[in-house]
């Protein structure tokens, strides 16, 4: 497979791991120093480091979703084409789109532009850097 189809993979299955909840699973798609910047249309912003963090704060999610805090929708991704580049023979770079869909209905709840970079690791492409934009309604 090549390179554009391997990371374009790798978007896919994060997201369908994050709706599956398997903390575990997802650990594979990232980077141990992953960054991930997180910006909300409420003005809300989160600086993430490391895989753990990462994995923290989307338990943490989950958690709050469960319990049914009234600032959480629980929502499924639904994730657009990307467009990759390989910038070098270990790094590349992605932007996407992404849908927040009701779990309950289906309805859209929100959307994201996600910018991401990837770095190759023991011969298999991971997230090393996420940047995301995005509104709920």
């Amino acid at each position: 497979m090549c390179d554009i189809a391997e990371i374009q993979n790798v978007l896919v299955r994060q997201k369908l791991l994050v709706d599956a909840r398997d903390a575990e699973a997802l650990r594979d798609c990232y980077t141990e120093d992953v960054s991930q910047s997180l910006r909300f249309n409420d003005g809300q912003s989160q600086r993430l480091q490391g895989r753990d963090a990462v994995l923290t704060h989307m338990k943490g999610g989950w958690e709050r979703t469960d319990t049914g805090a009234s600032d959480v929708v629980k929502h499924v991704h639904f994730v657009g084409p990307a467009e990759v580049n390989v910038t070098g023979p270990d790094r590349a770079a992605a932007r996407s789109m992404c849908l927040y869909l009701s779990a309950a209905d289906g309805r859209v709840v929100g959307w994201g532009q996600y910018s991401d970079g990837f770095a190759r690791v023991d011969g298999s492409w991971r997230l090393c850097s996420r940047s995301l934009e995005a509104t709920f309604v």
